[in-house]
C-alpha cells in the first residue's frame, strides 16, 4: 500500500512538475534575443566592468520580437568569462530600472555559453531530469543577437531569484546564498569541495565556498 502511494505521489508531482514548465521556456524551441547597445566599443565597456564591480550596461534588449528599453547586462560567471572573447555569457535583467518589466513573467535570464560542452544539451536536460525530483531552473535555447548581428547560440536560462523562491517554496524571506566557483582556501577547511554543503567546524571555512546574496528577517 505504502508503494502505490508513493508512486502516486511521484506521478502527481511530475504531472504538476511539467505544468509548471512555461510556454518561454519550453526546450522543444528556440528563443531570439537581441541586444542593442548605444556603445560602439560595448565589450571593452561590459569588461571593464565585470572586472570593476556588479554594474549593469542598460540598453535596450528585443525577446521574440518584443522590445525592452532601459534593460541592464553583464557578463556572467567566472568560469567561462575571459576577457575580449567574442561570445561571452550573459545576465539579462528586464527590471534592473522598471522593477515591473518583464517578459512572460520573468525579469532575469541567464544566456550561457555551456561551457566544455560542445552537444550543447547538458545545462537543459539536467535541470529538465532535477525538476522531476526537487526545485530547479527551466532551460532552453537561444539565438542571441547584438547590434543585429548573430553572435551564437546560448542556452537561456530561468534566475533563481526571489520569484523563483516563492514560486517554489511559498516565501523569499530568509538568508540567500550562493555556490561559489573560485574557493579561497582557509587554513584547517576543506579544500576544492566548492560548496558541496559538506560539514566544517569553523564556520568561517564556509566563506570561501559560499556567497551571501541577501539576508532577510523573517525565516526561522
Amino acid at each position: 500500500m505504502q508503494k502505490i502511494a508513493f508512486f502516486l505521489f511521484f506521478f502527481i508531482f511530475s504531472i504538476l512538475n511539467a505544468q509548471q514548465s512555461s510556454d518561454f521556456f519550453d526546450s522543444n524551441k528556440i528563443v531570439e534575443f537581441k541586444i542593442n547597445f548605444p556603445q560602439k566599443d560595448w565589450m571593452n565597456v561590459l569588461d571593464s566592468l565585470k572586472i570593476n564591480g556588479d554594474e549593469m550596461l542598460v540598453t535596450s534588449v528585443s525577446i521574440d520580437g518584443q522590445k525592452y528599453d532601459n534593460v541592464g547586462v553583464q557578463y556572467k560567471s567566472n568560469l567561462s568569462y575571459k576577457i575580449g572573447q567574442n561570445k561571452n555569457p550573459f545576465v539579462v535583467q528586464l527590471n534592473y530600472i522598471n522593477s515591473n518589466q518583464n517578459h512572460k513573467g520573468y525579469s532575469s535570464f541567464y544566456l550561457s555559453i555551456a561551457l566544455r560542452d560542445p552537444s550543447m544539451v547538458r545545462e537543459v536536460i539536467s535541470y529538465d531530469i532535477l525538476r522531476n525530483y526537487m526545485p530547479a531552473p527551466q532551460a532552453n535555447f537561444a539565438k542571441v543577437y547584438i547590434n543585429n548581428q548573430y553572435n551564437g547560440l546560448y542556452v537561456n536560462t530561468e534566475e533563481i531569484n526571489d520569484a523563483f523562491l516563492e514560486k517554489y517554496f511559498g516565501s523569499s524571506e530568509g538568508s540567500f546564498f550562493k555556490a561559489s566557483s573560485l574557493q579561497k582556501e582557509v587554513e584547517g577547511c576543506r579544500k576544492e569541495i566548492y560548496g558541496a554543503l559538506q560539514y566544517e567546524e569553523n564556520a568561517r571555512c564556509y566563506l570561501g565556498n559560499f556567497k551571501m546574496l541577501s539576508r532577510k528577517v523573517g525565516m526561522i
